[in-house]
């Protein structure tokens, strides 16, 4: 009997995803394969200042992303299915406009 796996198996075979896009992310040599407007990962960082990345290990790398950035690099890899925390930029849009309402409730409270 096989066991229903919604779409897990797809996730599995591809190992340049992202759980997300934070200030600090590990990647893989798998990462650096995925091309943005036609260049490397690394290229595509570097071209338009979007950190930086150092070798932390035999195949790891530490790209550190400025916040000023962060949000239009998520849109960018949300667009490109390569984000398994989020399945839309609507689905982002709406929770982004959660947390502020929250956060300006929580101030109002104070």
């Amino acid at each position: 009997m096989e066991l229903p796996t919604n779409g897990l198996e797809k996730l599995i075979e591809k190992k340049n995803l992202y759980r997300h896009i934070y200030k600090q992310n590990i990647l893989s040599n798998y990462h650096f394969e995925e091309k943005f407007d036609g260049l490397l990962l690394e290229e595509w960082i570097k071209s338009n200042n979007y950190g930086t990345i150092d070798k932390i290990g035999m195949e790891n790398w530490l790209w550190i992303v400025p916040e000023d950035k962060l949000y239009e690099i998520q849109v960018i890899l949300c667009k490109k299915g390569l984000l398994i925390g989020v399945d839309t930029i609507e689905d982002k849009s709406r929770l982004y406009a959660q947390i502020s309402k929250s956060n300006i409730a929580s101030r109002r409270k104070i």
